[in-house]
């Protein structure tokens, strides 16, 4: 049995996922119905949507102009809405290097598999050579 941290694989795009618990997002991906699975931005004549209520959040930033995320190394002024663009921000600027976070997994905490590392804290963008090649047709379908 996979636990939950486990590297799975994408059977559709063969995306090695980081964890096993992420797959069902990725798989919203490929939904045949993707656009009723979208949050769609509030504001009038956006178009804006976001398969993850967060990201939709970060968005509405753009429009509220709320630069609610502030750099905190002293005499920088770097604000923005985007938490990703602070990271980036602070480790391209600052040398900042993201402590590993610790990983709950229900038991207790074992080696390497208990922190991981917050430079990754995200799917695994790393693609696999399919070993077989999969007919369009026997994609799943996330209706």
């Amino acid at each position: 049995m996979l636990s939950l941290q486990t590297p799975v694989e994408c059977p559709i795009c063969y995306k090695v996922i980081s964890r096993k618990a992420d797959l069902p997002r990725h798989m919203r991906t490929h939904a045949k119905n993707k656009k009723e699975l979208m949050h769609p931005c509030p504001y009038p004549d956006c178009g804006f949507g976001a398969l993850q209520k967060s990201n939709l959040r970060t968005h509405i930033n753009t429009h509220t102009r709320e630069r609610l995320k502030k750099c905190p190394h002293p005499g920088c002024a770097f604000d923005t809405a985007d938490p990703g663009s602070l990271t980036r921000h602070r480790k391209t600027t600052h040398g900042y290097q993201p402590k590993a976070r610790h990983i709950p997994c229900g038991k207790a905490a074992r080696g390497k598999a208990a922190r991981r590392s917050a430079t990754a804290p995200y799917p695994s963008t790393r693609f696999v050579k399919p070993k077989v090649e999969i007919p369009a047709h026997h994609w799943i379908s996330m209706t």
